[in-house]
């Protein structure tokens, strides 16, 4: 007969059974927060350069509307500084 084991406090188990063979295996490991953790560091550089790069398309996009250049020399068109002068 085979003992029951339990897991230690810090891990969770993982059990599947078989639908066709009377068997089932069970797994020990860490908890999914403490994989999430331990990976963390390995996934900083993608993280910095999809934050860079999105960053980078978002300033493309938005560039001409926070510009206030454009708005500037639509604003100081010859036209409406002949209305100033002629008042």
């Amino acid at each position: 007969m085979i003992a029951a084991a339990k897991p230690a406090p810090h891990q969770v188990s993982y059990q599947q059974t078989s639908l066709r063979y009377p068997y089932s295996i069970t797994l020990f490991g860490p908890q999914p927060a403490a994989l999430a953790i331990v990976s963390l560091p390995a996934q900083l550089p993608l993280a910095l350069l999809l934050s860079a790069l999105i960053g980078y398309v978002v300033w493309l996009a938005t560039a001409n509307r926070m510009s206030l250049s454009g708005k500037s020399v639509m604003a100081l068109t010859p036209a409406s500084l002949s209305c100033i002068a002629s008042r």
